[in-house]
């Protein structure tokens, strides 16, 4: 298997075990044993800290990171179709003929929109790990990135 690969699959892989399990506690159960066993037991690839420490992450907190940055990307489409097909439906029933009903056309399309999406991202597990992770003070934003940060949100020394 290709390094890229393998990257790809032990964050996925990563990313299921924190769906399955969240993060309440932080990424510390979220280790290259439960990675490996997981990735040889779904995906039938077996892999050694060898084939990954210093090849494709220096250390286990490397990935627990990668995982994490994988999380807040959120490129979860889940649901995106739905929402298109709402607002579709909303347009396609519209009266244009005034200015009004234009207003209450655009009014509705916002709200409609709105609720499909929320309604998509409320049952999709990767983006209620993704709202999670937005909201913690494990993760650092980019204003405490330089500073650095504990789980309780104090700055870390």
């Amino acid at each position: 298997m290709r390094r890229g690969d393998l990257e790809e699959l032990l964050i996925e892989v990563g990313l299921e075990i924190l769906i399955d399990e969240g993060v309440a506690t932080g990424t510390e159960r979220l280790t290259f044993k439960r990675v490996f066993d997981r990735a040889a037991a779904e995906h039938q690839v077996y892999v050694t800290n060898a084939s990954v420490i210093g090849r494709i992450w220096d250390d286990m907190a490397e990935y627990q990171a990668a995982v994490l940055a994988a999380v807040l990307t959120n490129d979860d489409e889940e649901g995106l179709e739905d929402t298109i097909n709402v607002v579709a439906k909303v347009l396609v029933s519209a009266d244009l003929s005034t200015s009004a009903s234009r207003v209450a056309t655009l009014t509705e399309v916002i709200r409609a929109g709105c609720e499909a999406h929320i309604d998509a991202l409320t049952s999709s597990r990767k983006s209620s790990l993704h709202m999670g992770l937005r909201r913690s003070p494990c993760v650092p934003t980019r204003s405490s990135a330089a500073v650095g940060t504990s789980c309780s949100g104090t700055p870390s020394t």
